[in-house]
């Protein structure tokens, strides 16, 4: 029998090795803001990858790798923070998750 943070643990490293799929080193994450809170602290943003012929949303993989939380009304992962670029935030943390805490920009970002 399995705990929930056993359970959570295998969720995370399930989702890592998916998105290390996803976004090789060097590849480039889409997102798009989708919304943004009324005080500016907070916005929901979604991930995108791309095969160039594909696009699929994985925002759910990264809120579940990065264990942060998934917006279910505007959909795409929460972000909270204000006065820079939160969705190239985003991203970095995302690189350093899969790559290694140095590798922040393992990763490039594109927002459309």
């Amino acid at each position: 029998m399995t705990t929930k943070a056993e359970q959570k643990r295998h969720e995370q490293a399930d989702a890592i090795t998916r998105l290390r799929g996803n976004f090789p080193a060097g590849s480039t994450v889409h997102t798009v803001i989708r919304h943004v809170s009324r005080s500016g602290m907070q916005r929901s943003i979604s991930v995108l990858a791309t095969d160039g012929a594909e696009i699929w949303d994985v925002s759910y993989l990264v809120a579940r790798a990065l264990d942060w939380r998934v917006d279910q009304t505007h959909g795409g992962i929460k972000v909270n923070g204000a006065g820079m670029d939160m969705a190239f935030h985003a991203v970095y943390v995302l690189s350093q998750v899969l790559y290694g805490t140095h590798e922040g920009y393992a990763l490039k970002h594109r927002s459309i």
